[in-house]
């Protein structure tokens, strides 16, 4: 996995790298991941993250300008929020403490 960093046109610094799946998983676990079986790259400046498919295969040897044109051209990636459980209040009307 390479790790890159470049500054975009704006003057934002991305960090981009590739995710691999690992062939050795075997086909049972990976058929839910469709178009991604072959990896990804996955662009990313402060909560910004977006991921592609579509990149060359010597994709650490392009320039910031066009690591900047895949990364606009990359899907947004929206994070999960977690939500918290909220605290067990007892109810004092009720006979259950």
């Amino acid at each position: 996995m390479a790790l890159i960093t470049f500054i975009d046109s704006a003057g934002a610094e991305w960090s981009v790298w590739d995710v691999r799946v690992d062939a050795r998983a075997g086909t049972g676990g990976r058929s839910y991941l469709g178009a991604m079986q072959r990896g990804w790259l996955c662009f990313e400046n402060g909560d910004q993250r977006r991921r592609t498919t579509e990149y060359p295969e010597h994709w650490e040897g392009l320039s910031s300008v066009e690591l900047e044109k895949l990364c606009k051209s990359a899907s947004p990636v929206v994070r999960r929020q977690t939500q918290e459980m909220p605290a067990f209040v007892p109810n004092p009307d009720s006979d259950v403490h």
